[in-house]
């Protein structure tokens, strides 16, 4: 365990090389990535896990109504997923193929994927669920660097309202609040109030709470493709409600053509829309994980003695006796079972002085013969 625990921090040390202490003034090597995101001047003299325990599970003594949000969520999900494949269903799926493309005028040459499976939606809704609760607390706190529209704030309040009071009515209320506050944040632009919420809070996801460094590209793009699936389901229930999907299809404007209203100013890259940002991030950044050099796993100590390989220690000089020991042993294997020999060692033969005369054309003729009749004094 002490070896792993010296790899993870050499490997974390090289990482640290391009990271930002948050608030420090010492200069920082900015890279690519780093630069793309944003990350060092949005989040600058900012407690980063202050930010990040905002986002996390509530707890039940203190936060239940807020605990009540958090197991609501993944309903919800899992509801607008169903959606998704009732639009299948249907027989609706150009609808799935608009849905799939993050081009306003192009359509994707493939649907959306509509078989996940359960594990990975549970996974991607549970951003979604950290992205409420963080919204809420928030509000609270006031934080100056999280701006809200007065929608926002307003449709926050009445879910939290919602969550508080008792009885069916408000309990029907409840999944309808928490679609409208999602859409809500899905259509907040930067020329409302600047970064919009969802922006900064993907931000935080970034953040590597644990060793205290901003997440790698391949460590961030799977997060970017659950929040942008849960953008695009949330979406799709919103424009195209599953309970009402009977009486859309009879309507004069199409259920594609009611979807496509909404679809096309927050579900593509050439809107100014939270969608936009993360999608477009997102390629950049599988983009660059293609292109960056793996980590092989494998360091030396400073002596050049120890050989450290995916948490496994290899000493030079060990090493070199296994593998004596090992050739010994199959010398020894070699002469007792193959040849024959007593005392377990091969014939005191040089190697060097056996030469193949390749021109010897004679029949049953081999190299490793000295006399004629060898193999009848071998038997």
């Amino acid at each position: 365990m002490q070896l792993v625990k010296v790899m993870r921090m050499q490997d974390l040390d090289a990482v640290k090389g391009v990271q930002h202490a948050l608030g420090d003034k010492q200069s920082v090597v900015r890279t690519p990535w780093l630069a793309r995101t944003g990350w060092l001047e949005r989040y600058v003299n900012q407690d980063m896990l202050e930010l990040y325990e905002l986002m996390e599970k509530p707890r039940k003594d203190d936060e239940q109504w807020l605990l009540e949000i958090w197991e609501d969520v993944p309903i919800m999900l899992a509801t607008c997923f169903d959606g998704m494949k009732d639009i299948k269903q249907r027989l609706w799926e150009r609808i799935l193929y608009w849905l799939a493309s993050p081009h306003r005028d192009v359509i994707n040459k493939d649907p959306i994927n509509v078989y996940l499976r359960d594990s990975t939606v549970r996974t991607y809704s549970s951003y979604w669920q950290k992205f409420l609760c963080f919204c809420l607390r928030v509000m609270d706190l006031g934080l100056f660097n999280v701006n809200f529209t007065e929608r926002q704030k307003n449709d926050l309040i009445e879910l939290r309202d919602l969550y508080r009071a008792e009885g069916p009515a408000f309990i029907r209320r409840r999944k309808n609040q928490l679609l409208l506050c999602s859409i809500r944040f899905i259509q907040q632009t930067v020329y409302e109030m600047g970064l919009p919420v969802l922006i900064y809070y993907s931000g935080i996801l970034g953040y590597d709470s644990e060793n205290k460094v901003w997440k790698q590209p391949e460590h961030y793009t799977n997060i970017l493709a659950g929040l942008i699936w849960c953008i695009r389901v949330l979406v799709l229930e919103y424009t195209l409600p599953t309970s009402r999907r009977d009486e859309l299809g009879r309507n004069e404007l199409s259920p594609l053509e009611r979807f496509k209203l909404v679809r096309d100013e927050f579900l593509v890259e050439e809107n100014e829309c939270p969608f936009a940002t993360l999608h477009t991030l997102m390629n950049y950044g599988i983009q660059v994980a293609e292109d960056a050099v793996g980590n092989t796993g494998a360091s030396w100590s400073n002596d050049r003695e120890v050989l450290y390989i995916r948490g496994h220690e290899y000493r030079m000089t060990e090493w070199k006796q296994f593998l004596n020991g090992l050739v010994e042993k199959m010398e020894t294997m070699l002469g007792k079972e193959l040849l024959f020999q007593r005392n377990g060692r091969g014939p005191d033969i040089n190697l060097w002085e056996l030469i193949d005369n390749q021109s010897n054309e004679r029949v049953g003729y081999y190299l490793g013969q000295q006399e004629d009749d060898d193999w009848d004094v071998a038997r």
